[in-house]
């Protein structure tokens, strides 16, 4: 277990090593829940409910839902273009779990992502 654990962390400081992309990505979040708060506000202009649930109830929601959807990563992308290109030959020699090993290493990532 401790050498999954290892690739969760050098996957979670590879994420921080990009830190513009990281911030990037980050202000696309801002930007995305600021678009949806002031669509809502809009909505509950004249309400305070809407469905039994407050704005700031629906705020809250939207924006959980928006830390999961942007932190996903495409692990399937990965493993696709390792069995294209053969280098998944390579990695099934390694010591470990090759589905285990990729689950970990997008752990770290999304540990990062949704930080």
């Amino acid at each position: 277990m401790k050498k999954y654990i290892q690739i969760l962390k050098i996957s979670a400081r590879n994420q921080l090593a990009y830190l513009p992309a990281f911030l990037a990505r980050n202000l696309f979040f801002v930007l995305v829940v600021f678009i949806f708060a002031s669509l809502w506000r809009a909505i509950y202009a004249d309400r305070p409910l809407l469905a039994g649930r407050t704005m700031t109830q629906v705020l809250w929601y939207l924006t959980l839902t928006e830390v999961v959807e942007l932190s996903k990563t495409n692990v399937y992308m990965t493993i696709q273009e390792e069995v294209k290109d053969g280098t998944i030959a390579y990695t099934l020699t390694r010591p470990f779990s090759y589905i285990v090993y990729y689950f970990f290493q997008a752990m770290g990532q999304n540990l990062v992502k949704m930080g």
